[in-house]
């Protein structure tokens, strides 16, 4: 596919056609059921950046989302868009386009202050405490000031933040360290 954006574009284009619209089906099925949000699962980006050029996703990408989140808004429903690695670059044009929450689940990659000066009351972001870093190798400690860090900068904005515990213990996850995240979170919903 990503060649095909380079060598090929226009018969990718059909293929993208086609993903983009049977997904759009989906979504008005799900507008006539009473669904609240619809999540969106599709990683744009790597540790560091993009998989293709910011200008090259706004060109053929940005227009088919922009119409989906609109189908989606337009049937009362809200906007999910989950992301694993760094999506800086074009986080402005999915808030622009429509995203109601952004799931960045790698918030380790990011630079928390500066994600809330810029972002902060535009969108709800939704995360855990990093999975690559802090909620693995660090202590209960380290994740109450992670996620007092999250709530500091991401959560000071009527509804911007949603936290949540992801389980890991296949990747080294102490279960101390699961019960300090669903602790942490929790605290600050309902404050012990």
């Amino acid at each position: 596919m990503l060649t095909g954006l380079y060598e090929d574009r226009k018969h990718l284009e059909r293929l993208i056609d086609a993903v983009f619209g049977f997904e759009e089906v989906l979504i008005r099925e799900a507008g006539k059921r009473g669904v609240d949000a619809i999540a969106f699962l599709d990683d744009w980006e790597m540790q560091n950046g993009l998989m293709i050029s910011p200008s090259l996703w706004r060109t053929v990408f940005k227009p088919h989302y922009q119409h989906q989140f609109d189908l989606v808004h337009g049937s009362g429903m809200f906007v999910y868009f989950h992301s694993c690695g760094f999506i800086y670059d074009i986080l402005p044009d999915f808030i622009e386009i429509g995203v109601d929450v952004m799931n960045i689940s790698q918030p380790n990659l990011y630079d928390i202050p500066r994600l809330g000066k810029n972002f902060g009351g535009t969108v709800c972001f939704c995360c855990p405490v990093s999975y690559q870093t802090t909620s693995i190798s660090g202590t209960p400690q380290d994740i109450e000031r992670y996620i007092d860090l999250l709530f500091e900068h991401l959560g000071g904005f009527n509804g911007g933040l949603i936290g949540y515990a992801e389980e890991y213990h296949t990747i080294g996850m102490s279960e101390e360290n699961f019960q300090a995240c669903v602790r942490g979170f929790r605290k600050l919903v309902y404050p012990l």
